[in-house]
């Protein structure tokens, strides 16, 4: 919800932009695009990613302490099973 404007905006066009080469057969153009828009989306779920560290940091939850590290010694939900792969 809190996404940064200018971020959001940049990815919004970068859509239109691929949904418009799209249009065309141009394989390069479709790649440079579709190459732009990911490297934008990687910045985004960056941003994203961050906020919701600090979110948790800020709770007390996480890795570094909290309910997460809490649960993780004792492990009460994990289920042990073997399994075999089965090839086709």
């Amino acid at each position: 919800d809190d996404i940064d404007e200018v971020l959001k905006s940049e990815v919004e066009s970068k859509i239109r932009a691929v949904e418009e080469t799209l249009k065309g057969d141009d394989a390069a153009i479709i790649k440079t695009a579709t190459d732009s828009l990911m490297q934008s989306m990687q910045k985004l779920a960056s941003k994203a990613y961050e906020k919701a560290s600090a979110a948790n940091a800020a709770a007390g939850k996480g890795p570094a302490g909290g309910e997460a590290a809490a649960e993780a010694p004792g492990q009460a939900d994990t289920v042990d099973a073997e399994y075999e792969v089965v090839d086709d």
